[in-house]
């Protein structure tokens, strides 16, 4: 589902049309993973495990990070935090993350900055803060 931008809700539909697609297995009777329970498989699952392979390769391969902010609906921007990653044979682009800011433009542009900092640090363990110093 999340390989395909699936809405998780579509759960809630699929395991009925799984069970009268193939009314002779068993196991597509006694299945059942609503919303609920696919989201937290998803969530408590899958995320850890591929949360952990990109910091193992942010950290030996070349990267970057970028944010786009949506359009402003009144005081509240949303703003998506991407990754190319580069690897020998292709360029992966992954979505990180959609921080919510809030305030007059200038507030948003530093929370922007602030959000995606956090998140590079928290991701790649590298603070550029400990760079700066140094240089």
């Amino acid at each position: 589902m999340v390989n395909h931008n699936v809405p998780l809700a579509v759960a809630d539909h699929f395991i009925p049309l799984m069970k009268e697609c193939f009314k002779d297995s068993d196991v597509a009777q006694i299945y059942g993973a609503a919303r609920t329970k696919t989201t937290c498989i998803i969530n408590r699952a899958i995320a850890p495990y591929l949360h952990d392979e990109l910091v193992k390769k942010m950290r030996n391969k070349p990267y970057t990070l970028s944010t786009d902010g949506s359009n402003d609906t009144g005081r509240e921007k949303m703003n998506p935090l991407t990754l190319k990653l580069f690897d020998v044979d292709r360029v992966e682009h992954m979505f990180l993350d959609n921080p919510t800011v809030h305030g007059c433009p200038c507030h948003i542009v530093h929370n922007n900055a602030r959000a995606a900092g956090t998140h590079y640090i928290e991701l790649s363990d590298f603070d550029l803060e400990d760079m700066v110093v140094d240089i």
